[in-house]
């Protein structure tokens, strides 16, 4: 597990620890159950400031929420897939009178973790349809290029960091230019481009919870509207030469826009992972 995952299960577990906690006639469904088993150990792995810091984050976002709502009746803790399907929720609480939908962060800002790999199925088009296959194609075989080259000038390297010269031009860069090809050319369709929307931000009803350092900020959503058009493009840091080439913008109604920033998802080579993370702007 990453040190951000770990954080970050960390943060959901001590959260719904501490609404429990204080509301012992609160329903928690088998499934947080599980993640709170699943989870109780990482707080072990925790150093001690960290551990104080979140928890005193914690206390913070458990005042809010108290603010907000009336009776808790339930807390549910949703999984990573639940992301992956377009639902940016971690945490929903629930009251008689209404629900808190939580996308918790710790000390990160962004919206959405996404694959560039399912690129098609964020924009609504079915797994193997003709527009996923060839999207995935193209993918493969950038990956397959960019592999080739690593053994071919560092026969042996394993991790990424070790070829790091050869990242940003022969990954990064073409798998932005796949990207923003497949939005320019398929997105752009009414349902694709709210599909698209849609699978970023979520329902209007989410607040992004972002604890850093003992602090918090709360962020309500994006409210949904109406995605008459969509363009994509690379995006420059500002100055050239520090250009890393992992960075596209994408820019909705011609109002507002997200940045993606592309990454490798693990420190070995052979994994052939890559992650977006989206920030708003």
């Amino acid at each position: 597990m990453t040190v951000s995952n770990l954080n970050g299960r960390s943060l959901e577990y001590l959260l719904v620890k501490l609404i429990s906690d204080n509301n012992p006639n609160i329903t928690i469904p088998e499934s947080t159950m599980n993640a709170q088993n699943r989870d109780e150990a990482n707080i072990s792995k925790l150093n001690s400031e960290l551990k104080t810091s979140m928890e005193s984050s914690c206390l913070k976002i458990y005042d809010w929420i108290i603010s907000e709502l009336e009776e808790l009746t339930e807390v549910i803790r949703f999984t990573d897939h639940q992301g992956t399907l377009g639902n940016p929720t971690d945490i929903k609480v629930i009251s008689n009178s209404r629900d808190l939908n939580i996308s918790l962060k710790h000390n990160n800002d962004a919206v959405k973790h996404q694959r560039p790999s399912a690129t098609a199925q964020q924009f609504g088009y079915q797994k193997r349809s003709s527009e996923d296959l060839l999207f995935r194609t193209k993918y493969e075989s950038i990956l397959d290029d960019f592999y080739d080259i690593c053994i071919d000038s560092y026969p042996e390297a394993k991790k990424y960091n070790e070829v790091t010269d050869m990242t940003y031009d022969f990954l990064y860069k073409p798998m932005n230019d796949l990207v923003v090809s497949f939005i320019n050319e398929f997105g752009n369709k009414p349902n694709n481009r709210n599909h698209y929307f849609k699978f970023i931000f979520g329902d209007e009803n989410i607040f992004r919870v972002i604890a850093n350092g003992g602090q918090v900020n709360i962020v309500p959503n994006v409210p949904s509207t109406d995605i008459i058009s969509i363009s994509a493009e690379r995006h420059s840091l500002g100055d050239e030469t520090i250009d890393m080439k992992n960075y596209i913008k994408i820019i909705f109604n011609d109002e507002f826009f997200i940045i993606q920033r592309l990454h490798t998802a693990s420190s070995l080579i052979e994994s052939r992972s890559l992650k977006y993370d989206t920030r708003m702007h």
